[in-house]
């Protein structure tokens, strides 16, 4: 069983050299909620903003008591933070390793 502090901290140095994961929609990257819509596999960050491709089975993977993918975009969140462009690179590799573990 792994724990939630031994996952952040692995080693996500593994390159992902293309954006597996997509991110679309009108302005900016201001995480501002984070609600995610299983028919559309979308997780939105702000009205307009979200990822695209994330499947039920990978936004609800859990480390003890959290939800890797929503706990990572609601700490943000909470810090007031607008993703920057390695923000959504680090993002898809907390994805693919919540995919590889989730299995």
């Amino acid at each position: 069983m792994h724990s939630f502090k031994q996952y952040i901290l692995s080693d996500f140095s593994q390159p992902l050299n293309k954006l597996i994961i997509k991110m679309n929609g009108d302005g900016d990257n201001a995480v501002t909620e984070v609600t995610y819509k299983p028919a559309e596999q979308r997780v939105y960050i702000n009205k307009t903003h979200y990822f695209e491709g994330i499947v039920s089975e990978v936004w609800e993977f859990k480390i003890g008591a959290y939800q890797v993918l929503g706990k990572w975009l609601k700490d943000r969140k909470k810090a007031k933070r607008t993703l920057s462009f390695d923000d959504v690179l680090h993002y898809q590799k907390v994805w693919w390793r919540s995919k590889k573990l989730c299995k």
